[in-house]
């Protein structure tokens, strides 16, 4: 584990970027979540955002909100070498239901239109670069 730490300014206006290198990669998942800590002087304190990182050669997918109305964003963690990522959509009893989903693609990203799907549980399959993640997503109106 490697952290390289930059002096800090006061009262700074200018944008200050920060490295972290995190070299073990014996992740127990194949994403990990960082954030970081901005402690004042006074003690008072700043979390960032979250951000999601893959293990080099691995990917996952975020579906979100689950439960849904209908309208699904799926988002793909990835190292950024994804090649042509498919996406499937199946209902609880194994049936493929893609076609009626009305996937649009994003570009690294996928709303599914599930609107004219009835209300149930249902599984998205990614799969790209002879690997695959089912994540499961219901819709309840």
């Amino acid at each position: 584990l490697i952290v390289i730490f930059k002096k800090w300014e006061i009262d700074s206006q200018e944008i200050i970027n920060y490295q972290f290198l995190d070299n073990k990669n014996n992740w127990p998942t194949e994403v990990v979540y960082y954030r970081l800590r901005q402690v004042d002087f006074d003690g008072a304190f700043e979390h960032t955002q979250i951000v999601a990182i893959a293990k080099e050669g691995s990917f996952d997918a975020r579906v979100y909100p689950n439960p849904s109305n209908g309208v699904i964003p799926v988002s793909i963690i990835s190292d950024g070498k994804l090649v042509n990522p498919t996406l499937t959509i199946i209902d609880g009893f194994g049936k493929d239901v893609t076609p009626v989903a009305n996937v649009v693609n994003l570009g690294g990203a996928y709303i599914i239109n599930g609107t004219s799907l009835r209300n149930g549980i249902y599984f998205v399959e990614i799969t790209t670069n002879n690997q695959k993640v089912v994540k499961r997503f219901m819709i309840a109106r």
